[in-house]
């Protein structure tokens, strides 16, 4: 009799900040502006055993409160795809401790190109040694009965954005409002929503700003960086929360949406109220 083993596998997906427990991915947004023909993004592996990465594309969509969801097939083909102009290699990765590798992207603008921004999220799965070995092992568990594995895949993914000079970013503040609890903690916070008209897409950091009363001078007293809106979305909701509750008092609070990297000179909008 043939015993065959259960494997379960269990895919967790993060949108990729500088550095976790098995990777370092930089930068962790990939932009090819109008002159770009090539872009690399770095990979070191950080754990303390090799690593097997493999890459590919997974397309996503910009959720209105900072999040993404996976399209399916048919939403996938309706949306403005990066990667049908850009190929990358290599797609598969071995890295002991501390290595790190290239990835080289490839633009190739063609006659389908609109003025408009086109994002692909570049996914990097961490593959278990475990599930790599299971070839190689196959035949003597098959021997010893059935069992039950179970694999963790790790996916991490950047966004890769194609920009062009025409796709223009309008971003404006509204219903900003103060509250003295946020939902994520006890600490008071800004709510904020930002809201596009263009058919671009924008990138900065977001300030809070206060001057008490009595002051002539603005402290910042909150962040919340690397704030994206992308093409597909004219509504985003967010939140920043007041690093410095205790110096809390009646006075002007200014919030500012900065642009940074390739808009680092932009200022989207900014806008105040007064704390009481």
């Amino acid at each position: 009799m043939k015993f065959r083993t259960c494997v379960i596998t269990i895919l967790m997906t993060f949108i990729a900040s500088q550095s976790h427990a098995d990777i370092l991915i930089t930068p962790i947004r990939v932009v090819f502006g109008e002159k770009d023909r090539v872009q690399e993004v770095i990979i070191v592996n950080t754990a303390n055993e090799s690593r097997t990465y493999a890459l590919s594309w997974v397309e996503m969509s910009q959720l209105d409160r900072l999040g993404y969801s996976v399209l399916d097939t048919n939403e996938a083909a309706r949306f403005a795809r990066a990667s049908d102009f850009i190929r990358f290699t290599p797609r598969r990765i071995t890295l002991q401790p501390g290595e790190n590798q290239r990835v080289k992207l490839m633009l190739r603008r063609t006659s389908n190109s609109q003025d408009k921004d086109y994002r692909s999220h570049l996914k990097f799965t961490v593959i278990p040694n475990a599930v790599l070995q299971d070839n190689s092992n196959e035949k003597d568990n098959s021997a010893k009965g059935p069992s039950i594995k179970l694999n963790l895949f790790l996916n991490y993914s950047i966004p890769v954005i194609i920009k062009n000079e025409s796709s223009a970013q309008n971003v404006t503040f509204s219903h900003v409002e103060f509250t003295r609890k946020s939902d994520s903690s006890s600490k008071p916070a800004v709510k904020f929503v930002l809201n596009k008209t263009s058919p671009g897409s924008s990138f900065g950091d977001i300030t809070l700003l206060f001057r008490a009363l009595n002051s002539d001078e603005f402290i910042p007293v909150g962040y919340s960086n690397n704030i994206a809106v992308h093409h597909e979305t004219t509504i985003l909701n967010g939140q920043v929360g007041w690093s410095e509750p205790a110096a809390m008092q009646p006075g002007e609070l200014k919030i500012i949406y900065k642009g940074k990297q390739e808009t680092v000179d932009t200022i989207y909008d900014e806008a105040s109220l007064q704390i009481k």
